[in-house]
Order: C-alpha cells, then sequence, then structure tokens
C-alpha cells in the first residue's frame, strides 16, 4: 500500500507527532531512531534517507526533513553547514543557511527546498548536536532558495503543538522562534554534557593554552564549529571551554575586543566542584538565554 500525494498533510501532521512523542521521553534523538521512521496507516514511512540530508518520501508531494550531521572529530566536513550551524543559530536574528545537495541547483533534492518554500510547507530540521544525536526542530520553513550561491535559507516556526503550524511570516515571528531554538539548544545541553561530550573546539590547539594569556588572533582566525564557550568563573575571568572540559584563561578585557561572533553561551558545564556552584552557572546562563542577553 502506498499513500497517495493528496493525503501529504495527513502524513506530515502523523511524522510530527511521531518526532516529538519520541522527543519529549529521551530528548535527543539517535540515528537508530530517525532510521526506524513512523507507521501512517499501516504503512511505515521513513523519516530520512540515511545518505542524504534533504529528503522527501514517495508517499509524499513535497520535502519532509531536512538533516545537518554533526561532524565527528577528524571526520571529513562535507558541506559548510555542519561547521556553521550552530553559530549560525547563537549569533542569528531571524534565519540559518542550508546547503544545497552537491553542485546541480535543479537536482531533485535542491528543487524540493524550492517547493518547500515556494508552498511554505513545514518541515522537520534534524539538527546534529553530537556525532549520531540529532535535536528535532518542529515547524521549520524554507524561507529563501538561491540558485547562485548553492544555498537555501530556513527558519522556524513557533514551537506550539499545532497540527497546522503557523508560517512565521514576520521578523517577529521568526526573532521569537530563533530564540526559542536558541533555548532548548542550551538548555539540552545541560542535560547531555555526561551521555555525550560534544566535540566544540580545540581549546588545547590554541596558542598559551592554560595560561593567563589568551591568543586573541588564534580565536579570530580558527576554523570552528562552534563559537569560544564562556563561562565567567569569577569577576573579570573566564573559563574557554572545549568539548573535553579542558579550559583555558581569560580576563575580561581580553575576552570584550573578540568578535561577537566568535563568542557564545557554553554548551558544556565546565567543570565544578560544588552542587552549588553548578546550580549557580546553570542559572545565571539559562538567566542569559532569557533575557536575550545571550546570542
Amino acid at each position: 500500500m502506498v499513500v497517495v500525494a493528496n493525503d501529504d498533510s495527513a502524513v506530515r501532521e502523523a511524522a510530527f507527532e511521531a518526532v516529538r512523542e519520541i522527543s519529549e521521553v529521551q530528548g535527543d534523538l539517535t540515528f537508530a531512531d530517525l532510521s526506524a521512521g513512523f507507521q501512517f496507516q499501516g504503512v511505515r514511512v521513513p523519516l530520512i534517507n540515511p545518505r542524504r540530508g534533504i529528503f522527501k518520501p514517495q508517499q509524499m508531494q513535497y520535502l519532509l526533513s531536512i538533516r545537518t550531521v554533526f561532524p565527528k572529530p577528524g571526520a571529513r566536513v562535507w558541506y559548510d553547514d555542519q561547521r556553521s550551524v550552530h553559530g549560525q543559530i547563537y549569533q542569528g536574528e531571524e534565519q540559518v543557511e542550508y546547503a544545497f545537495m552537491g553542485t546541480d541547483a535543479n537536482a531533485a533534492d535542491n528543487r524540493w527546498l524550492r517547493e518547500a518554500m515556494e508552498s511554505r510547507t513545514p518541515i522537520i530540521y534534524f539538527l546534529g548536536v553530537a556525532p549520531g544525536l540529532y535535536k528535532a526542530i518542529i515547524p521549520t520553513y524554507v524561507v529563501g532558495w538561491d540558485a547562485s550561491a548553492l544555498k537555501a535559507s530556513i527558519a522556524f516556526g513557533a514551537a506550539e503543538k499545532s497540527a497546522v503550524p503557523e508560517y512565521p511570516a514576520t521578523r517577529g515571528e521568526r526573532r521569537y522562534a530563533l530564540r526559542q531554538v536558541k533555548q532548548r539548544l542550551h538548555q539540552a545541553s545541560f542535560r547531555d554534557v555526561d551521555r555525550f561530550p560534544i566535540e566544540s573546539i580545540g581549546v588545547a590547539d590554541i596558542p598559551n593554552y592554560g595560561s593567563e594569556k589568551l591568543d586573541e588572533e588564534a580565536i579570530r582566525t580558527a576554523d570552528l564549529i562552534r563559537p569560544i564557550l564562556l563561562a565567567e568563573i569569577s569577576p573579570g575571568r573566564f573559563n574557554l571551554i572545549d568539548g573535553h572540559h579542558r579550559v583555558a584563561r581569560a580576563r575580561r578585557e581580553e575576552v570584550a575586543t573578540l568578535p561577537a561572533h566568535r563568542v557564545a553561551c557554553p554548551f558544556h558545564v565546565p567543570f565544578l566542584t560544588s552542587t552549588h556552584a553548578y546550580e549557580r552557572y546553570v542559572e545565571y546562563w539559562n538567566g542569559k538565554v532569557a533575557s536575550g542577553a545571550c546570542r
């Protein structure tokens, strides 16, 4: 049995519900979760193509999902957004970029992106947050399509569990939804830090690592997967945190000179010696996110 294209909305709603149910139970999704797909009218419908990031099931008329893989340390990075998407989300205001599949803008995968934009179809964005782990962002919309740059622009809708998600037509709506995504990613970092350490940046590779002097030029020019992660450990003194809980030191005047897009809220909890210190740390950064001060 094959579901006909006219049932696209019903299949899409079932996909959203299935992904939300799994996410509510376990937070991040594994590759096995995505590969299992979901059931619709007794038929298994895939959520992803294991080998491609842009996916439309044969049962559907329009694009269902896009996916960005978080690269393993030392592994080849195939698309720019694998390195930049987290930085775009944290420094962005309305939307982020998503790379086309290959170099042919008219290839089927890339046409699906354009059709999703033209039809304002809500999709699922499976955002890699660690090797083999994904955060499902629903709804996501393709809001731009650039054949010359081989990139699409995506924006997020409000996270309310509506059967018919509302398209974020205004800048205010897109900004609000992006702030929600930032907060979800930040909160998840505290839940997941002990389960799966995420490679963010090799602080140990920065000159003067572990010293009291920060090499600003190294940070300005480093090929970062994510921005530098900061935590203020005492007035005017910061830790720069990487994915293995290693830290380097920096003073406020040094941090203040860094480009804004090179610093961000921490994705990881640094090594803290007391529960009280940890709680204060979480409270501090959650306040930053809620106030919009931490971008």
